[in-house]
């Protein structure tokens, strides 16, 4: 069974570029422009793209290597989803 495809939104692409949220918003922007991007809700509103659009993306603008880059933001998808878990734990 293959495994289910990692989306990102802007607060995602604002974390793993250290961008501010308004410029994670523009590169939002720019990858739908080009047709990356998938629309989610009742609206349509909210934009998301996969890891894979957003890895090639951020290679073409910086010439950097896919495999690091794609290594990077599995690691912060990683220790998003640690944080998350830790907080949930309720105080003894």
């Amino acid at each position: 069974m293959p495994a289910p495809k990692i989306y990102l939104g802007s607060r995602d692409i604002a974390g793993i570029t250290g961008v501010s949220l308004r410029s994670a918003q523009y590169m939002m922007k720019a990858m739908e422009m080009k047709g990356k991007t998938i629309a989610k809700g009742m609206t349509g509103k909210v934009q998301l793209v996969s890891v894979d659009n957003f890895v090639d993306y951020v290679c073409k603008q910086d010439g950097s290597d896919p495999k690091t880059v794609k290594a990077n933001v599995m690691d912060y998808i990683r220790e998003e989803k640690r944080e998350k878990h830790d907080t949930s734990k309720r105080a003894c």
